[in-house]
């Protein structure tokens, strides 16, 4: 779905005055008067997000300490963090969306994570994991702000 449209603000059913916008149809959806609590749908969605995240984190960690490094390594690498997004920003906002955000998604792993992934893999060893991590996060938050200045000096990965 597009951006909400705000039509006018209405009580909503928690007791709050909300402005409650109109949902414009995309990809054949149906049309959505959102009478509704917005605010609250919003809340919802957020603890889902975490509840999803800290699922998947914890048993990555379970595994890992159950002696099951190839199950860890493998729930590692199965891309949860952006099927589960992706499911969400495509109900929201539809393909379009998810496929400018996947390409800006792979741009973005290449550009900050995979310099991130390699200094802690060189680096762990040597210097231990703490400060390893801490490095790697560095080198990870310069080429990710650098990356993130591009794409917004350039507009890139825009609908």
């Amino acid at each position: 779905y597009s951006k909400p449209r705000v039509l006018k603000t209405q009580p909503a059913p928690c007791g709050r005055v909300v402005k409650c916008p109109v949902v414009r149809p995309i990809e054949n959806k149906p049309a959505q008067s959102a009478g509704f609590c917005y605010h609250l749908y919003m809340i919802r969605d957020a603890i889902l997000y975490f509840i999803v995240g800290g699922v998947v984190t914890s048993s990555i960690v379970l595994l890992e300490q159950s002696g099951l490094r190839l199950l860890s390594g493998f729930a590692t690498l199965v891309p949860v963090f952006t099927v589960v997004s992706y499911f969400f920003i495509g109900g929201l906002k539809g393909g379009a969306a998810v496929g400018q955000h996947s390409k800006f998604v792979l741009v973005g792993t290449l550009v900050s994570w995979v310099p991130y992934m390699l200094a802690v893999a060189y680096l762990a060893p040597r210097i231990g994991t703490n400060k390893a991590i801490g490095v790697g996060l560095a080198i990870f938050l310069i080429l990710s702000l650098a990356f993130l200045f591009v794409v917004y000096r350039y507009n890139l990965f825009q609908e």
